[in-house]
């Protein structure tokens, strides 16, 4: 259920508004590999759709988003 729902909004979020929307919503309610995994095709389709760089500043502009990413990106350097 978790990677259907995780690649489900991945495929329905079709402008940016909606993909954060769907990011905020996974990593309040899914564990963090569920919403790594969402983050990972978000900005991957953002980036071919020539809109990773509004992406990431839309991103950037939410706190708890920012943090999740720092605390998501410290785990992975660290092996955690």
């Amino acid at each position: 259920v978790r990677y259907a729902t995780t690649i489900g909004l991945t495929m329905r979020a079709t402008n940016l508004q909606q993909s954060h929307n769907a990011f905020r919503w996974l990593a309040d309610r899914a564990g963090s590999e569920w919403a790594a995994l969402f983050a990972v095709d978000m900005f991957r389709l953002a980036r071919a759709r020539n809109e990773f760089g509004r992406l990431a500043a839309l991103t950037q502009k939410d706190e708890r988003l920012r943090q999740y990413l720092h605390e998501y990106m410290n785990e992975d350097m660290v092996g955690g």
